[in-house]
């Protein structure tokens, strides 16, 4: 039986047809809805682009969806730019029934070569044993269905959603909530006192802006 991130390796593989033009295809099995991920589509590209390039692990990549992606077999072309001895960038698009669906731009680099200085703007978070950590079921009609394939699990400090309850309508809190009219999303992820994963806005630009489209869709 394979595990999910051998599901994984072979959902994102593609098959060179001709020269810097390559077929893969977008499986279901990492889906939002009746759509395919985004990230999932990205990773696809990613692939095809690294087969082209000099360098293989992607710095940058970007997207610009175009148009909705369907479950089948997709077309993607890669443009080689110049290069230089640390990058190699390309550009892609990737298509289906002859139309362009998505347009990527990424750059690469080899990070076994790399050096230079590191900087973190918080400091990452520590977490419990891989053991204690809480299994959270996948469950139909709630959970999109890419959540099939993952193992989520979750330190027990962060399953809000599942405090003891005092009584029907009382539950234990050990934080505040702060509603705000306004937004700085990219500020509020780097203060220290705010937890970035139950922070919610119901702007919808600047979702997609910081965090990307496939937020947008949440």
């Amino acid at each position: 039986m394979k595990t999910p991130f051998e599901h994984f390796k072979t959902d994102i593989s593609v098959v060179q047809i001709s020269q810097d033009v390559y077929e893969g295809n977008l499986s279901n099995r990492w889906s939002i809805g009746s759509t395919p991920n985004g990230g999932y589509t990205m990773a696809i590209a990613a692939k095809a682009i690294s087969e082209s390039l000099d360098h293989k692990d992607p710095l940058v990549i970007t997207a610009n969806y175009l148009n909705r992606l369907d479950f089948g077999k997709v077309k993607i072309n890669v443009e080689v730019m110049p290069s230089t001895k640390s990058l190699s960038s390309a550009r892609a698009t990737m298509s289906q029934n002859n139309e362009i669906k998505v347009i990527f731009t990424a750059t690469f680099t080899d990070f076994l070569k790399s050096n230079g200085l590191n900087k973190s703007f918080r400091k990452e978070p520590e977490f419990v044993a891989y053991e204690d950590c809480i299994f959270h079921p996948f469950k139909k009609g709630f959970n999109p269905d890419l959540e099939k394939s993952i193992e989520k699990r979750y330190c027990p400090d962060s399953i809000w959603w599942d405090e003891k309850k005092i009584d029907n309508e009382t539950t234990i809190v050990n934080d505040w909530l702060l509603e705000t009219d306004g937004t700085n999303l990219l500020k509020l992820f780097e203060n220290d006192f705010i937890d970035y994963r139950r922070t919610i806005s119901n702007d919808i630009v600047e979702i997609y802006e910081t965090i990307g489209i496939e937020a947008t869709t949440n």
